[in-house]
C-alpha cells in the first residue's frame, strides 16, 4: 500500500508544477514525415491541441528558412508539389504555433524528402550521347 500511496503523490506534484494551461499546448504533424517523387502532392498539417486561438507559420529549418519554391501553406497545412524541375533534397519543414500571450512557439519539425526522377535523369544522359 505504500508503493501506490508514493506513485500517486509524484503524479499529484507532476501535476501542480504544471498551472498554466500554457504548458499543455503541443503541436504534431500529420503526416510525421514525407517521402515524395517529382509530380507527386504531399499534405502535411499542424495539428495543434490545448489552444483554440493561434497562428501557424511553416518554414524550412535551416539557415535559409525560406520555404521551396513548390511548397504552399494553406490554413494549418502545408502542400507539397515538385515539379520535374524541382532539385531533390532532403528537408526538415518546421511547424511554428504562436498562441496569444504566449511568449514562445511551439514547435513541431517533419523530415520530408523530394526523390530526384530517376526515370528524368537516365533519358537526359541518353540524349547527351
Amino acid at each position: 500500500s505504500y508503493s501506490s500511496a508514493e506513485s500517486s503523490g509524484q503524479g499529484y506534484q507532476y501535476g501542480t508544477a504544471y498551472q498554466t494551461p500554457t504548458e499543455y499546448i503541443e503541436a504534431t504533424i500529420e503526416p510525421a514525415e514525407a517521402t515524395l517523387g517529382l509530380g507527386e502532392k504531399v499534405n502535411l498539417t499542424c495539428r495543434v491541441k490545448g489552444a483554440q486561438q493561434y497562428t501557424v507559420t511553416w518554414t524550412k529549418y535551416a539557415h535559409d528558412t525560406s520555404l521551396p519554391n513548390y511548397a504552399r501553406q494553406q490554413g494549418n497545412s502545408i502542400l507539397l508539389a515538385p515539379t520535374n524541375d524541382s532539385p531533390p533534397e532532403q528537408m526538415y519543414l518546421q511547424c511554428s504555433v504562436q498562441v496569444p500571450g504566449q511568449q514562445q512557439p511551439i514547435l513541431a519539425y517533419a523530415p520530408v524528402t523530394v526523390r530526384g526522377n530517376d526515370e528524368l535523369i537516365k533519358k537526359k544522359k541518353k540524349r547527351r550521347s
